[in-house]
């Protein structure tokens, strides 16, 4: 098999096409579509219509968004998946990352979480005109008092099962379609940094939260970055989780209100001068420790799964 040298210097193999039933950047594209329309649309409006549209039933709503992601996003990209490969283990590795870069995935991802604290209280700060804020308002509105009924928990048992539906479940089924299915196509039909910048894009936007789209990409891209350098996808979704739990944790523990209103170190009281301070001391930290990681995992991508490209150069 012919060997070819990649932009980041490491010797991946021609990619046959024939280790695909289709042609990889279409058959994400669809695959795309089919899990927006069967999760995004029907599963969320099964969820809704069985826990009441005015009045949610909040214990039906948790179970109803749980079965969704399972039945609606989670089985049709692993029916997809199999479609694609024949093998569920060409598009879905699962080594064991090694203790260090558990540490050094944690600590980027909340040096990022800083970064982006930060990035949010000064898009606060754009002005708008009257009448698109009260339309802004409204909608932000409609996106907390539904998050709300999701992530609040008064005791631990029930703080367990906020877990189960928010951390638990989206990390293992949403990274399966966007590091699992959706990057290892992109992977076989372009380069590795534009396949990751592009399966981070689409996962930000996939979320549908307009307010906080530019967040949900960069942690999207992070997460991306760390299924591409990890050869795993143990990485991504142990991270998927550590975020979701961290939103989950503040609530609990300051409640809804405060914790949006709070940052991720509890100051309530900032200030310009302060949060840009503060994102570009986490800014140091989080590009200090994506350069080690990269140098710590160079050895990875002479001996496991490569990323190729599709058809001939």
């Amino acid at each position: 098999m012919e060997e070819n040298l990649n932009e980041n210097n490491f010797i991946e193999p021609e990619f046959l096409p024939t280790q695909t039933k289709y042609s990889p950047i279409p058959f994400a594209l669809i695959s795309l579509v089919v899990i927006l329309i069967s999760y995004q649309i029907i599963g969320g409006g099964l969820a809704l219509f069985a826990a009441g549209f005015r009045n949610p039933d909040t214990a039906i709503l948790r179970a109803a968004t749980m079965g969704a992601q399972i039945i609606f996003l989670l089985l049709p990209t692993l029916w997809l998946l199999k479609r694609q490969h024949g093998r569920f283990e060409l598009a879905l590795p699962f080594r064991t990352p090694s203790f260090g870069e558990f540490i050094l995935s944690t600590v980027a991802l909340f040096a990022l979480l800083q970064i982006l604290d930060g990035y949010m209280y000064f898009q606060a700060m754009i002005p708008v005109s009257p009448e698109l804020q009260k339309i802004i308002d409204m909608f932000k509105k409609m996106i907390e008092e539904g998050y709300r009924q999701l992530v609040a928990a008064e005791s631990p048992v029930e703080l367990l099962y906020v877990l189960a539906v928010i951390s638990i479940t989206p990390a293992i089924c949403e990274e399966i379609l966007f590091r699992g299915l959706v990057q290892k196509n992109f992977s076989l039909a372009m380069t590795p940094t534009k396949s990751f910048l592009l399966t981070g894009i689409i996962f930000g936007l996939y979320h549908f939260n307009p307010f906080q789209v530019v967040p949900l990409i960069a942690i999207g891209i992070f997460l991306s970055l760390l299924r591409f350098r990890s050869n795993t996808l143990v990485l991504p979704m142990t991270m998927h989780f550590f975020n979701n739990t961290l939103s989950v944790a503040g609530v609990y523990l300051y409640g809804f209100d405060e914790a949006a209103d709070s940052s991720s170190l509890g100051l309530p009281n900032d200030t310009p001068g302060s949060v840009f301070s503060k994102i570009i001391f986490f800014g140091i930290i989080f590009s200090v420790t994506v350069w080690y990681y990269y140098k710590t995992t160079e050895t990875l991508h002479e001996k496991n799964e490569p990323f190729g490209k599709f058809g001939s150069r």
